[in-house]
């Protein structure tokens, strides 16, 4: 899950068995000319597993997934797939029925390790660019 410093600390009170891993990449909290903002959604299926998309995207989920997937707004904002100013962030899918829902964003070694040697986890693209 990737969250702010609010969010953040309301998970260290109520949840103690959380485990932070670090900064996974610098984001932008409000919206600037160069960064796409970054909607939230939280899984119905898999409640605490959240998947992260940009306006199109969004669109979409709304209207086609609703059942599946609660908005919670704009998260972050990010550069755009493809415009190289920071590291590609890929997206992946878990394909296990029961976590249908679970999604997982990576880039570099961690990409590539995702990619070599889980095989139930589907490449579904670029997501968005972050400086690291």
């Amino acid at each position: 899950m990737f969250l702010g410093e609010e969010e953040r600390s309301n998970i260290y009170h109520n949840f103690p068995n959380f485990v932070e891993e670090g900064m996974a990449f610098k984001v932008g909290n409000k919206p600037q000319d160069d960064l796409i903002a970054m909607y939230r959604f939280q899984s119905n299926v898999i409640p605490g597993t959240y998947l992260y998309v940009g306006e199109d995207e969004r669109h979409s989920i709304n209207q086609n997934y609703s059942d599946s997937f609660t908005e919670e707004g704009v998260s972050f904002y990010v550069y755009g797939a493809g415009e190289g100013k920071g590291d590609i962030f890929y997206r992946f899918r878990n394909t296990n029925p029961n976590l249908d829902s679970n999604y997982l964003f990576a880039t570099g070694a961690e990409a590539e390790n995702i990619r070599h040697n889980f095989p139930e986890y589907i490449e579904e693209g670029a997501a968005f660019e972050a400086l690291i």
